[in-house]
Formats: structure tokens, C-alpha cells, sequence
């Protein structure tokens, strides 16, 4: 094989390679062969700026392959003036960071967006308007976002004691989680036997576990029910979860 043609292929290999769009004056570092360290530069070049930042979903996790783009903020239905995927560099730690290159000083709006061929996209966001001024590194909050579709989530309940005395009321403690959504927020709808449910707030500090006091029982044996009424990211629970509990003069 001739020397041009290996030469060629290497070229080739190495632009199939590039994570991400650099800016012309970007400069290898010192010590960083063999990673894409060598090809970011560590600081914007005269009269322009970078806008960086991260985006995770709604269960904490970061994600790569998210477009992030920018806009003018006086013209977002035009053709962005940048854009890039969120992915892991090699000169940082961590997946969902992106960077934002060669922007003029002025006033942005930033679009969040799944990929059109994406097996599982998110709803597109956009920020609010972020100024940035010359040789500025603008980094933003990160970005959450939800997934176009609604998921599940593991309801389960559990009693601090399942046999108590009539003039106690049991405590129920009920867990809702997902891997997908972190945490979850909404109403909880809440029976005890054949009465009409009650509902009960859980909260984002609640972090999905909440307990409940149910309204004190007469002697016998009794069934507590439960489901979730659903959010704008998590379905309304299928089926009901029931946990039986007992009434007893020794509250065993």
C-alpha cells in the first residue's frame, strides 16, 4: 500500500472519529496525545464566546445524543447559529456536556431536542435568553428533560405495624419510584375496605416514600388501597396496590 494512500485513510479515519464540531483555531494541547483533548482549545478566541452545559433526564441520569442548538433571541424560527450533541468528551468526566462554539457576543435562546431518528425522544425545551460578551465561557444549569412518553412506576406499601389497637391509627409507608423519573410528584388516592378514597399529596422532597396515617378501624380485619393518579411524565398506576391490616384489643 503506497504511502499517499495510507495517509489518506488516516485522514478519513480520523474525521469519522470527531465527536464533535471544533472551531477553526482550535489548537493541539501539551500532553494530551491520542484524546480529543488535543483538538479543544482552552479559551475562546478574540470577539467570539461559548455557551457549555449539560442535560440529564427526569431520573438524574445524563444523556448523551441530545441536540442542543442556538438561536438568536430575537429569531427562533431561523437556522441556529450553532449547534452540537450532547456526549462524554475525554477531557472531562461525565456523559450529556456539550459546548457551544465561535458565537458572536449577543443574546441567545438555546433549543433542546431528541434526534429525529431517536428510539426514545424527549419533549424539546428551550431556555430563556442567555447574553453572552466577548472571550465569555457562558455555562448554563443543567437541563432537564422529560421523554415524549409517559412511564411507569413501582407503587409498594408497607405498614410500621400491620395489627394495631382501635385507638390507633396504622401507618402506611408507600414508595413510588422509577429509574426514568426522579423523583415523583402527584396525588395519591387512598381507601381503607369499601370507603371512598382520600387523596394525599406526594412531594419532590419526599423523594417518592411518604407516609400516611389511615383513620382509626373497628375490630377486625381490613384492607388498605392504594394508586397514583399520574403526571405529566408518569402514567396513573394500572392496578390499584391493597395491603390487608388488623384491628385487635392487644394490637397484635
Amino acid at each position: 500500500m503506497s504511502r499517499r494512500l495510507i495517509a489518506a485513510l488516516a485522514v478519513l479515519i480520523g474525521v469519522g472519529l470527531a465527536p464533535h464540531a471544533l472551531p477553526a483555531d482550535a489548537a493541539p494541547q501539551a500532553g494530551a496525545a491520542g484524546s480529543d483533548r488535543a483538538l479543544v482549545p482552552t479559551k475562546p478566541p478574540k470577539n467570539k464566546a461559548w455557551i457549555q452545559g449539560s442535560v440529564q433526564d427526569r431520573g438524574k441520569r445524563y444523556v448523551d445524543g441530545v441536540e442542543v442548538a442556538a438561536f438568536p433571541a430575537s429569531d427562533t424560527k431561523g437556522d441556529p447559529v450553532a449547534s452540537a450533541l450532547t456526549y462524554a468528551p475525554d477531557y472531562q468526566d461525565g456523559h450529556g456536556w456539550f459546548r457551544l462554539y465561535d458565537l458572536k457576543p449577543g443574546d441567545y435562546k438555546l433549543r433542546y431536542s431528541s434526534l429525529k431518528k431517536s428510539k426514545d425522544p424527549f419533549d424539546t425545551e428551550w431556555s430563556s435568553t442567555i447574553t453572552v460578551k466577548k472571550k465569555q465561557v457562558y455555562t448554563v444549569s443543567t437541563e432537564t428533560l422529560t421523554l415524549a412518553r409517559k412511564v411507569n412506576a413501582n407503587l409498594s406499601l408497607e405498614f410500621v405495624d400491620s395489627s394495631v389497637k382501635p385507638s390507633k391509627q396504622a401507618l402506611l409507608k408507600i414508595s413510588l419510584t422509577s429509574k426514568e423519573v426522579r423523583p415523583i410528584a402527584g396525588d395519591l388516592y387512598v381507601k381503607v375496605d369499601k370507603d371512598a378514597a382520600w387523596k394525599t399529596p406526594i412531594k419532590d422532597e419526599n423523594d417518592g416514600h411518604v407516609t400516611v396515617k389511615l383513620p382509626k378501624q373497628k375490630l377486625g380485619d381490613h384492607t388498605v388501597t392504594v394508586y397514583f393518579g399520574g403526571n405529566d411524565a408518569v402514567l396513573k398506576t394500572k392496578r390499584p396496590v391493597s395491603l390487608p391490616f388488623y384491628v385487635t384489643r392487644t394490637g397484635r
